[in-house]
């Protein structure tokens, strides 16, 4: 890497499995590089945490007896740093080789480059992190959401560097002097939109934020600390920044050759993924004034498939809530049953993707019961499965059901 101290500060709060191997895959980089230091917050950790950072050499560990949260725990770290560029990791990712090379690259080549953030994955491979973005809902002017999230990680909108009003501070560079000027992170923020409050205080001084893919981290994502989701940090954001900027989830998405009413289905899927129901449905019933009259296959739109025991439970619900609020058109509540049947089928496609048979078949079996129409679409996944020699996902009692209803 060359050049100037970069410091790399990271807050721990107990989870020592992820803490170590967060550490064993930054060993080759600091092997590398010699200008390179390590800080190692530990935020109050009370399990094996404390014990293991004393038995590590060339890290340098802050200790705080009793947990501050992540914006004093990172501003602590930052008081220790000597490097010109700070660069803020969650305990709970694994950086892959050369992504500290490619997060300092744009920041030394241009000086109007504030801030630096990276491409994070999930274990699976799909995004976790590719630029946040700004949506509105029907309760608050601004809600920021993970663009792309659990897309596949080679789609070329994933893959172009480019500036957003803000990235995540789960793996975030930033110049030492703007994070010193700004007073570092605010730390009203409780957990949550300090490193979003950050970006846009960093861009009102016109220092520019960007987005660079060849830097790429594996994330667990909210392993670092299991805080619920606060409302409260979500209204301060607004209330300091609901009137001084715009959303731009939509501009980015169609920038990027998403048509109307599949941008605005990627809008209702992001909101379910992060749990913001009441924004998801305000998407969702307008997407339904969008698409063709009878036209239920939206679902695989939605894209927030990911993590499909906590998504599946909020999608069951919102549909049942969208469908009988009086502002969906007729001809969307006449269909309860296809549309159920298409998020069941759609469902049973992405637990088989997974490799998950028996999910994908107890899926196809309802989504069947509800609509028998839809085995159609189970001899679609019959051919997929033959062509990736994985037959037995679709034999059973759904495929039974669907011959029987062709018979007749």
């Amino acid at each position: 890497m060359g050049g100037s101290l970069v410091s790399v500060i990271i807050p721990v709060c107990n989870k020592l499995s992820y803490t170590r191997a967060c550490l064993d895959a930054l060993r080759h980089e600091a092997r590398l590089d010699p200008t390179y230091e390590l800080i190692v917050v530990d935020d109050g950790s009370t399990d094996g945490t404390p014990a293991h950072l004393r038995s590590l050499t060339g890290v340098q560990v802050v200790r705080n007896h009793v947990p501050s949260g992540f914006a004093p725990a990172c501003n602590h770290g930052a008081a220790q740093a000597r490097g010109e560029f700070l660069v803020f990791l969650n305990n709970d990712t694994v950086p892959q080789p050369g992504w500290l090379s490619a997060l300092l690259e744009p920041a030394r080549t241009d000086s109007s480059i504030g801030i630096v953030g990276s491409r994070l994955l999930y274990p699976d491979g799909s995004v976790q992190h590719a630029g946040v973005v700004f949506a509105r809902s029907a309760y608050y002017p601004i809600i920021p959401l993970h663009i792309y999230k659990g897309a596949r990680a080679d789609v070329p909108h994933v893959n172009r560097t480019r500036d957003f009003m803000a990235v995540t501070g789960a793996c975030m560079l930033v110049n030492r002097e703007l994070f010193r000027d700004l007073g570092g992170f605010d730390e009203a923020y409780k957990n949550e939109f300090e490193d979003v409050d950050f970006c846009l205080r960093a861009r009102e001084r016109d220092f520019r934020v960007v987005y660079s893919p060849k830097s790429v981290v594996i994330h667990h994502e909210m392993q670092t600390r299991g805080y619920p989701r606060n409302d409260a940090n979500l209204v301060l954001l607004n209330r300091r920044w609901g009137t001084r900027i715009s959303p731009d989830y939509r501009r980015h998405l169609a920038e990027d050759g998403r048509t109307e009413w599949k941008l605005t289905a990627l809008s209702a899927g992001a909101h379910y993924a992060e749990e913001q129901t009441e924004a998801g449905d305000t998407e969702f019933i307008r997407l339904l004034d969008e698409v063709p009259a009878g036209h239920a296959a939206i679902f695989k739109e939605f894209r927030c498939y990911r993590d499909l025991e906590r998504i599946e439970p909020i999608l069951r619900a919102a549909l049942g809530r969208v469908l009988s609020s009086p502002k969906v058109p007729e001809w969307a509540r006449g269909r309860r049953k296809a549309f159920q049947a298409e998020l069941l089928l759609t469902l049973a496609k992405m637990h088989y993707l997974a490799g998950r048979a028996g999910e994908a078949r107890n899926h196809f079996v309802e989504a069947i019961t509800r609509q028998p129409s839809v085995g159609v679409e189970v001899l679609w996944l019959l051919v997929r499965s033959l062509l990736h020699a994985r037959l037995r996902v679709l034999w059973g009692r759904g495929v039974r059901n669907w011959l029987q209803y062709a018979r007749n």
